[in-house]
């Protein structure tokens, strides 16, 4: 089997297995990004834009929509959680799981982005590439990094 994969461009797998969390010393598993449908992948994207949209927001109306909204994504994540222990989390453990599945997200797609760049016969900028600590360019207007900069684009 391992000779078969040799050389491939891209290594999938229709197995799953999804990654799990531990929430006051329970086993929870989470979603695996791969097991996501065209029309879940979708969603979260739309729900990764209007996360997006309501964090730049004031007042008690979007914050409600807000706080309503991250708890129904990580509830979407979180499939083996009952419904008594995800009560239990707060706010910022919930942005957390969502941070979480969103780096998992981030992984799969830039393996795609490697094969992509492979079948095209060269190597992606990024790979291999060191930090240049004495660089002297301008981090002025540094680029949005983190989940939210990821999360629309799903």
């Amino acid at each position: 089997m391992a000779e078969a994969t040799r050389g491939a461009l891209l290594d999938l797998d229709t197995l799953i297995e999804r990654p799990f969390i531990t929430i006051d010393g329970e086993r929870v598993e989470i979603l695996h990004p791969d097991e996501l449908s065209v029309i879940e992948s979708h969603r979260f994207g739309v729900w990764g834009r209007r996360i997006e949209e309501l964090a730049q927001q004031t007042g008690e109306e979007a914050e409600k929509e807000l706080d309503a909204l991250v708890a129904t994504v990580a509830r979407k994540i979180c499939v083996g959680a009952s419904d008594a222990l995800f009560a239990r989390l707060p706010g910022t453990q919930r942005w957390a799981i969502i941070d979480l599945f969103t780096a998992l997200r981030l992984r799969s797609t830039l393996k795609v982005a490697g094969a992509m760049e492979a079948a095209r016969g060269e190597l992606p900028a990024w790979i291999g590439a060191s930090s240049s600590p004495g660089s002297s360019g301008s981090t002025a207007d540094g680029r949005r990094t983190g989940w939210r900069r990821f999360l629309p684009g799903w």
